[in-house]
This record gives C-alpha cells, sequence and structure tokens, in this order.
C-alpha cells in the first residue's frame, strides 16, 4: 500500500514558497476578517481535552498554544502560562484535534449533467465546522482546488488545508462529462504523470474503469509513491484489492452488487446480502491494507439553517426532486453500516468523509451530520472521533503535525460547548476553530456566505 507522505511535502512546500523560511506568510485581509483574536499566545483553562486517539476524555485540563503550535497540556494549574498570553476559562467545554475529513468536494451540482465550483463558500464552511484539513475526492475544477490549496496555504484565503486528488480518471463510456477519460495504458500513465506534475498527492479512478485501465493507473501512482482511491462501478472491490488499490469511497456502496444486493430498474433495492461472500471481502481488504472512506448519509430536508446557506437553484433542485438521492441509495445505507462495523471488528481502518456536492449536503454542515449518522450506526462517539481525526491524519501521512493534540504538533483545534465523547451532537456547538496559527469566528465564516451555496 501507498502512503500520502510525500502529499505533505507538496503542501508545505507551496506554503513555504509564499514566505521566508521560518516564518508564517501574512495574513490576509479577507482572513483578518474572520479572526477571533489577534493573541499569538492563548492558554485555554479548566477544558476537557479529547485527543484523537481514542483515549478517554481528560477533564479540566489548561492548554497553551503559542505561535499556531500546541506548547503544553496538563491539569488546570499545573502548567506554566507564558507571561502576556490571553486567558480563557472553558469550563463545560471541550477541545478536540481538526477535522481530517477524505471526500471532501469544493463544488455543487446544479441539477443539470453539471457542477458548479464552489471557491468562496465551501473553504469557510469546511473551517466553520471544524475541519482543518480535507482530501478532495474528484472534481470538474481541478485547478481551482490546486490554486486554492496554494492560497489558503500562503493565507489568502480562509479554509483548511487542501490535498489535491486528481479529476475522476473515468472510461469513455461513462456519463459524467468534467471526466478525465482514459482509454488504455499509454493515456494512464500520461495523465496520472501529468496530474502528479500539477501537484495531484492522489488519484481517484471512477465508476467506468475497466480492471486493466484501473491496474494501469494503481501502477503508474505507486511507482509515484502516491495513493490511489476509487468509487468502483465495472471493476468489483474484489478485483481493486487485488490489483492494489488503497483506499475505496463510500466504503461498501460499489461492493454491493457483487454481494447479491442492487438497486433495480425502479430505484429500489433488489437482492440479499451473501455474508459468506461479504466476509470474505472483509477479510481480503482487511490483509490488503485498503482503507475505506464512509460517507453517510439520509434523505432530510435542508434544516432551516442550511436554506439560508444554498442559493435559490439549488434549494430550488431540492424542492422540484431533482436534487433528493434515488431511493435505494437510502435503503442501502443500514447494509453498508453493518458491513462498516464488521470490517472494523476484523482490523480495518476507516476514514471519513461528507462528498457534500449534492443533496443538499453542504460543507461543513455534512461532515458534522456524518458523524452523528456513524453514532446512530453505533459507533462510539470516541471512536468516531478518532476516524475524523487520526485516521485521516494517518492516512495523508501527516499524523506527526496534526490529527491529535499533543505537546509540539501543530495547533488544529476546535474549541465546543459540551461533551462529545457522551453527545456526538455537541459538535455543533463550535465556539471557535484554531487553524495554521489562527482562531477563527465560525460564526462570521457562516454568515459571509448566506445563499451562496450551490452557484458561486
Amino acid at each position: 500500500m501507498i502512503l500520502a507522505a510525500s502529499a505533505c511535502a507538496l503542501l508545505v512546500g507551496a506554503a513555504a514558497a509564499q514566505a521566508p523560511e521560518g516564518e508564517a506568510s501574512p495574513v490576509s485581509q479577507e482572513v483578518e476578517g474572520f479572526r477571533a483574536t489577534q493573541a499569538t499566545i492563548i492558554a485555554f483553562e479548566n477544558a476537557r481535552i479529547i485527543d484523537g486517539t481514542g483515549a478517554p476524555p481528560r477533564d479540566n485540563q489548561t492548554l497553551v498554544v503559542r505561535d499556531g503550535r500546541i506548547l503544553a497540556i496538563g491539569p488546570t494549574g499545573g502548567v506554566t502560562i507564558p507571561e502576556g498570553a490571553e486567558r480563557h476559562s472553558l469550563a463545560g467545554h471541550s477541545i478536540l484535534p481538526g477535522y481530517v475529513m477524505l471526500h471532501e468536494h469544493m463544488m455543487y451540482f446544479s441539477g443539470q449533467r453539471v457542477w458548479h465550483s464552489q471557491p468562496v463558500s465551501y473553504p469557510r464552511l469546511y473551517l466553520a465546522a471544524g475541519v482543518t484539513t480535507v482530501r478532495t475526492a474528484g472534481g470538474d475544477f481541478p485547478y481551482v482546488d490546486l490554486n486554492l490549496a496554494a492560497r489558503i496555504a500562503s493565507r489568502r484565503i480562509a479554509g483548511p488545508a487542501i490535498f489535491v486528488t486528481s479529476p475522476n480518471i473515468n472510461g469513455p463510456d461513462d456519463s459524467f462529462i468534467g471526466d478525465v477519460v482514459i482509454r488504455n495504458a499509454d493515456d494512464a500513465r500520461r495523465e496520472v504523470d501529468y496530474w502528479a506534475a500539477r501537484g495531484a498527492t492522489s488519484f481517484k479512478a471512477y465508476a467506468g474503469l475497466e480492471p486493466d485501465l484501473l491496474r494501469a493507473v494503481v501502477v503508474r501512482a505507486h511507482a509515484l509513491g502516491l495513493p490511489v482511491t476509487a468509487h468502483l462501478g465495472r471493476t468489483s472491490c474484489a478485483q481493486a484489492t487485488e490489483l492494489g488499490i488503497d483506499n475505496l469511497e463510500h466504503s461498501f456502496s460499489a461492493c454491493l452488487p457483487e454481494l447479491g444486493v442492487q438497486i433495480g430498474p425502479d430505484g429500489g433495492l433488489q437482492g440479499t446480502m451473501d455474508r459468506d461472500r461479504a466476509q470474505a471481502l472483509i477479510r481480503a481488504l482487511v490483509d490488503a491494507g485498503v482503507v475505506l472512506t464512509s460517507t453517510p448519509m439520509a434523505l432530510e430536508d435542508p434544516s432551516p439553517e442550511l436554506r439560508e446557506l444554498l442559493h435559490p437553484t439549488a434549494l430550488a433542485n431540492w424542492t422540484s426532486g431533482r436534487g433528493r438521492p434515488p431511493q435505494g441509495f437510502i435503503d442501502a445505507e443500514p447494509l453498508i453500516r453493518t458491513l462498516e462495523r464488521d470490517f472494523l471488528a476484523a482490523g480495518g481502518r476507516m476514514v471519513i468523509g461528507a462528498d457534500a456536492e449534492n443533496f443538499a449536503r453542504v460543507a461543513g454542515d455534512a461532515n458534522l451530520r456524518a458523524l452523528e449518522l456513524l453514532a446512530s450506526a453505533g459507533h462510539r462517539p470516541i471512536d468516531i472521533i478518532r476516524m475524523a481525526t487520526l485516521e485521516g491524519a494517518r492516512f495523508l501521512g501527516i499524523d506527526g503535525d496534526t490529527g491529535t493534540i499533543a505537546p509540539g504538533k501543530q495547533a488544529d483545534l476546535i474549541v465546543v460547548r459540551g461533551d462529545p465523547a457522551r453527545n456526538i451532537s455537541d459538535v455543533r456547538q463550535i465556539r471557535w476553530v484554531l487553524s495554521d496559527g489562527i482562531v477563527y469566528d465560525p460564526v462570521r465564516l457562516r454568515s459571509s456566505v448566506r445563499g451562496m451555496v450551490g452557484w458561486h
């Protein structure tokens, strides 16, 4: 399996190019407008620490941040607080690592074959929800993604650190018109080389790729030390595992047909799960070290808060029914969640994403909803937080610097009211988000993009 450690170097290089070595880039006026404080040394006292490792929370802790790094953590009263620090008493609050989410987009479906880029609203909404690092999962605007990644790294734009995946690499017969189409192994090598040179840190194979074309993508990407993920279709999950795939998007969603279940002509779910074949597939995935990205979804009307964010055209798509998922997608969710639990029990690794590009799922809110849906599926909140933080960082090869809370690490942090380790929905009670040395006000970030999602 290929780890994406080289991706970290590419992002760090993008940031370093904007400022002298050892110095952070200056913050733009746009970013300044979302800051909650100008302090560079901050002491958060009397807080609960949920460190992202899966360990039990620690109460009555003090965490000190200096120049964007975690300086110290310990029991309140036992930590030396530097002179001049801005101090905040956080009784009744929890501090979590910033989320590292691995199936994200910077676009939203128009309702008619194409997507609209979301370069303004989505970075802010991810950050407002505590998502401090994302990996994109393909899209129609790869240069927008690459430029956003560089501009966020140089502090010109407020948003999460972005690891950019290639556009969807697809076969010639699939219906999406924004994909990179390949017809043979030479095409595969050429496209992988091209997008790696542009700055893509992983590759996404899409449903129209036959096994021989997927093999060519995997072989070339691995030769460059970069991972391949996939939304499968014409290649089965078992075949992709044998071919060396690193990651499966939507976890078991694309695997259901080979396990006896599929969406029928009427849009509903048909067939019965073959439990023996499912367990054999799980064993193969675990043995091969394939990581699954869970993207739970539900059929829900947009909340009043989401309605305020959606552009009228996006809201009209939902109201008309064009923006609603097929019923089979929803009916399959319990089966997928059961398979995920079996996969984890067998020793598998799972990360989380939101796929917030359609069906009234909006960046940030959809990420938090994914955490809630996983809790409803029976996962412990502390384990969900670990998958959304440490496991995501491990997959990207950046867990030495982010994904957990420890002295010396980057202060990618979320301050929330309540205790998400007991009630996962407390993740919504966000007070501040810390990213790249900046303390962000989530209310300002969200209010700045009202009415924009789905168009601008």
